[in-house]
């Protein structure tokens, strides 16, 4: 159709000289219509690369003199199928306009696309010894978001990811060490956001309280010990008279709510307890020491 309309054309110049001009014109709205085109590739989000393919039938790309991008954000780019960015979210008109060794009138191509604006993520890690154990962490996100986020995605830094879609997650790390952690979020629009590597440090603490009151006011009502929380402890609980009147064997939590071992509660006083680890276990000798009961 191209050939034909410009042999057309020749015959025309050489009955009267404003048939080409028409010709040209039409050459051009051919041009346009069928000649040009572009995709678009990839979420579109704010910061977050999209690809834009040239899409051109009917011309060989040796007579292509020049190419123009134009994304709508005041960025132009003169490769075939660039990347770009875009800084904010909105709505952009992307124009590429392209000329040839013909010299007719360039082929242009437009389209509206609209961007999505991309999470910002935020997250904190509770350092407390969560649950009384030391390997144990809180992980926080608290992104900002246009957006729902619909996927939390937590990589502890030990070999193990959990996606899940919650904001709050628990874990517990089975050894002490150095953990870097990456966490990203994936919103409604596809649009995804990552945080820097952070790096925490989880330690083996053992500490035991030397007081408690078992009132029931919900303060201090228990005697619980921080450990790591993957050990298995036993506890044993003795009177001043050497009479055993507590135990708890093969638990990962050390914890007496200062009953003895049929429920009765015990009295105000000094106790003596032993915790000692799971036989085999040569990390932990077996602690002992003095607890007082208070009501």
């Amino acid at each position: 159709m191209f050939v034909e309309a410009k042999i057309h054309c020749k015959l025309g110049l050489m009955k009267k000289n404003y048939l080409l001009i028409i010709c040209l014109a039409f050459l051009s709205v051919i041009s346009n219509a069928q000649l040009v085109d572009f995709s678009v590739q990839g979420i579109r989000c704010s910061e977050t690369e999209i690809a834009f393919t040239q899409l051109i039938t009917g011309i060989d790309e040796t007579n292509i003199v020049s190419r123009v991008w134009d994304f709508g954000d005041g960025f132009t780019s003169s490769d075939i199928n660039p990347i770009h960015e875009y800084a904010d979210s909105g709505s952009y008109n992307v124009t590429l306009t392209v000329d040839t060794v013909e010299g007719l009138i360039p082929l242009v191509k437009n389209k509206t696309i609209y961007v999505n604006l991309k999470p910002s993520i935020k997250y904190f890690v509770d350092t407390t010894e969560v649950f009384f154990s030391s390997f144990s962490r809180l992980f926080i996100d608290s992104t900002n978001s246009f957006n729902a986020i619909e996927k939390y995605t937590w990589d502890f830094g030990n070999g193990e990811i959990i996606e899940i879609d919650t904001s709050l997650v628990f874990y517990k790390y089975k050894k002490a060490g150095a953990y870097n952690i990456v966490h990203s979020v994936l919103d409604a629009k596809g649009c995804v956001d990552t945080n820097d590597t952070t790096t925490i440090v989880i330690t083996d603490i053992f500490k035991v309280p030397n007081v408690f009151t078992p009132n029931g006011d919900g303060k201090n009502d228990k005697f619980i010990v921080t450990s790591n929380g993957v050990t298995l402890f036993s506890i044993d609980i003795y009177n001043r008279w050497g009479n055993l009147l507590f135990r708890r064997e093969g638990h990962e939590q050390i914890v007496w709510d200062g009953k003895m071992t049929n429920g009765t509660p015990v009295k105000s006083g000094t106790y003596f307890y032993i915790i000692s680890a799971k036989s085999g276990n040569v990390d932990y000798e077996p602690q002992s020491g003095f607890i007082t009961i208070f009501y």
